[in-house]
């Protein structure tokens, strides 16, 4: 290989370097924005799941009738 190859060489390195480098970036941004939705949908799952909780157990209480010696 002679000086020009080697030139050629590492500018073609360098080019593929610097895609790499810009796909890792957007990769990164890409993580991050998923991140951040499912700690958004964790929240709304913890928060459902509590109201289905409550709804469940204001159905009982209020279908859970007491026998009459109890009142």
């Amino acid at each position: 290989m002679n000086e020009q190859d080697h030139e050629n060489r590492i500018i073609q390195i360098e080019s593929n370097l610097a895609q790499l480098e810009h796909l890792v970036d957007r990769l990164n941004e890409v993580i991050q924005e998923q991140d951040k939705q499912l700690r958004m949908f964790s929240k709304a799952q913890v928060h459902l799941t509590q109201k289905i909780q409550t709804f469940e157990l204001d159905q009982i209480q209020r279908h859970n009738d007491k026998p009459p010696h109890y009142e």
